[in-house]
């Protein structure tokens, strides 16, 4: 409903008599935004860091197979030295991880490295990673 709403606002805002195929794609784009703001406005900082982290590794990735948490970890290492806060262990950000895959935010995947690698998880988020950083940007400002 929300997105035949703001698919209706973008075409009176155009001034088109009908709404078109393009303003429902926007309108989708913005519903989505909007779920995503409101998931994340009750989470704590560090939350927001680890979802920072997999924005920027995504942003910075050509390939978008998803990253293992250690690499996760080190990007929210040094997000939070940025902030002046104080990391959270290595096991209560899988925790967080686990927290966001469950909210669909993002898309957990396990694999196994054989006998060199061990088992490993990947994370990818699923939304735009863009999005996600625009959102987390606009938190922070409030």
């Amino acid at each position: 409903i929300d997105i035949l709403r703001y698919a209706g606002e973008i075409a009176q805002s155009k001034g088109a008599q009908i709404v078109r195929e393009e303003f429902v794609t926007q309108a989708r784009e913005r519903a989505e935004t909007d779920r995503f703001r409101e998931l994340i406005r009750g989470s704590t900082p560090h939350s927001r860091y680890v979802l920072q982290a997999l924005a920027i590794l995504s942003l910075s990735s050509e390939r978008q197979e998803g990253f293992r948490t250690s690499r996760v970890y080190e990007v929210y290492e040094n997000i939070c030295d940025g902030q002046g806060s104080d990391t959270l262990s290595l096991r209560r950000v899988r925790d967080l991880l686990k927290e966001h895959a469950f909210l669909d935010i993002i898309e957990q995947s396990k694999h196994s490295g054989g006998s060199a690698e061990g088992s490993y998880t990947k994370h990818q988020l699923l939304e735009d990673p863009q999005v996600v950083k625009d959102v987390l940007t606009e938190s922070d400002d409030v």
